[in-house]
């Protein structure tokens, strides 16, 4: 059953570009890079926003004294004098400090330092939960696009929204490129751990759930450690997010809650508790950003918890691919792939790997490959060998990537989840510019916007339209695609200047030049491309 939206007053109809992430990062010099994206058909859907406008939008004043407070009708005043008391009892930050609810989640092996909160009082605090039930444990700190006090259960109402009136994150807007975040809530601080490997416990909860999955109207968060998102779905690298954990994808971590659910909170669905497990800089300064925010608009709230004393450091192993990208020739035959252990070496781990199709086909272009590793004690590397087939004919530069997953003994998978390899091409005549060829993608939403992440800091000079660009089914251009290259100089977004749509069933190219440059001067070298389809309508 769809949670019914209440309409307050005057509507105002929306539609904002979908904004499923997709990912490409390369090493200037040599292209290293790993795609991300979700394969989950992409919706867009008009959500209707609602206003509550005083005296249907007309307000008569004899003077600035005749006014006293305007209300947009989403700002809910003592609308629900009840919440927040009963099944997830709430303390904001009128009564307690930021570094007060910081001090809650610490565990053990972490000095903090440094203390920093963005946001209003009511969208961060402390919880207990009445049952370690319903969120997943009994207490911690919870963060809000709106008012922590309304997670509080039951679901009993048609919506639940709660305006801030705040800016957005820029952190959070690479979640959803080419967009803007609003009524952003943002708790930062500096830590020292004494062990290799951070982890701490969470559960990330909406109201967009279930009605909103699968469109661009869908609220982000992230823990950003030291510039990088660690808040990933177990075994892979995509973010946790309403598009990419629900009833259909990766529903192993989803808890439906929808209107009228027995789960005691107001919101829609949650998670599991989910573990964060990443490497950190022992004995030196880290930065963690945990950042909630709406998306696409300021409508119906969400909010993550993190678990009380579970922000700790541990010894472990890492295990991760040597390299983000590697390169074989086609007639070598085979490739090696090495996977390295660092920090705890002790005792027996062991993690399972395999193979999946890039630009490159199997069994046409190499061979699939999976298997487990083994590490015994002491051992600090291992290869994966993948079969690469020589097929004699002339063309671009083909990828597959190698993944990771299932570790078990004392040990966690790095950031280098999966490694891309690129068979280059051996029939090619040596005049000729070799081509790196991404993967093709399909069923792509009409106002669709893809991001380039790149591993060093790109040169804004070289971020032009003549080294990024679109060209449609007949080679022309698409002018109203232009690059934007982001505010840490580590991504371009490729984006609409103005109102555009790709055409359904239409299939086009991007193209990056290899004359883009890092700010130190070093050239990509190769010249990348990718097709993608726009899915047809009819």
């Amino acid at each position: 059953m769809n949670k019914p939206k209440s309409k307050m007053g005057a509507t105002i109809a929306t539609a904002i570009a979908t904004a499923m992430v997709f990912f490409l990062i390369f090493a200037i010099g040599s292209p290293r890079a790993f795609a991300q994206g979700s394969n989950q058909e992409e919706n867009t859907l008009e959500r209707t926003r609602t206003i509550d406008l005083v005296a249907n939008n007309v307000i008569k004043t004899q003077s600035f004294d005749d006014i006293d407070d305007i209300d947009d009708g989403w700002n809910d005043g003592d609308l629900y004098p009840e919440k927040g008391t009963k099944y997830i009892i709430t303390k904001d930050l009128s009564k307690q400090t930021a570094e007060q609810l910081v001090q809650q989640i610490m565990g053990e092996g972490v000095q903090i330092v440094n203390v920093r909160y963005t946001g209003t009082d009511v969208a961060a605090g402390s919880f207990t939960a009445a049952d370690g039930n319903i969120i997943g444990f009994n207490e911690g700190v919870i963060l809000s696009t709106g008012n922590i006090r309304y997670a509080d259960g039951p679901n009993a109402e048609g919506n639940m929204t709660h305006v801030n009136d705040l800016a957005g994150d820029e952190h959070l807007n690479l979640l959803v490129p080419g967009y803007e975040t609003n009524d952003a809530t943002i708790l930062e601080f500096d830590f020292i751990p004494s062990e290799n490997t951070l982890s701490f416990d969470y559960v990330f909860s909406s109201d967009e759930y279930n009605e909103y999955v699968g469109t661009e109207f869908n609220d982000v968060f992230g823990f950003f450690l030291n510039g990088k998102n660690i808040a990933l779905i177990p075994n892979t690298d995509f973010p946790v997010a309403i598009n990419n954990i629900n009833n259909d994808l990766h529903n192993q971590y989803y808890r439906d809650n929808e209107f009228g659910g027995q789960i005691m909170t107001e919101m829609d669905g949650l998670t599991t508790v989910l573990t964060v497990t990443a490497p950190v800089k022992v004995g030196q300064m880290n930065t963690i950003r945990m950042a909630i925010a709406d998306a696409g608009d300021y409508i119906f709230d969400s909010n993550v918890f993190i678990k009380g004393a579970s922000f700790m450091s541990v010894e472990s192993g890492v295990l991760q691919f040597s390299k983000l990208t590697q390169e074989v020739k086609e007639n070598d035959g085979t490739a090696m792939i090495t996977v390295t252990r660092t920090g705890n070496m002790q005792e027996t781990v062991t993690v399972e790997y395999y193979t999946l199709d890039g630009s490159a086909k199997a069994p046409n272009e190499y061979l699939e490959t999976k298997g487990t590793l083994v590490f015994e004690p002491g051992v600090t590397s291992m290869t994966i060998p993948v079969t690469i087939v020589d097929n004699d004919a002339a063309g671009d530069i083909k990828t597959l990537y190698v993944y990771l997953r299932n570790v078990t003994g004392n040990a966690i998978i790095g950031d280098n989840i999966r490694t891309r390899v690129l068979i280059m091409d051996d029939d090619t005549i040596g005049s000729q510019v070799q081509t790196v060829l991404w993967e093709e993608k399909t069923n792509v939403a009409t106002n669709k916007n893809y991001i380039i992440n790149f591993s060093t800091e790109i040169d804004p000079e070289t971020v032009t339209s003549n080294n990024f660009y679109v060209q449609d089914e007949t080679g022309q251009i698409v002018e109203d695609i232009k690059p934007e290259l982001t505010f840490n100089k580590l991504s371009v977004i490729m984006k609409a200047d103005g109102v555009f749509y790709y055409q359904p069933g239409q299939t086009y190219t991007l193209f990056i030049s290899s004359k883009v440059k890092s700010l130190t001067g070093s050239p990509l070298g190769k010249q990348i491309k990718m097709n993608f389809t726009i899915k047809d309508l009819q």
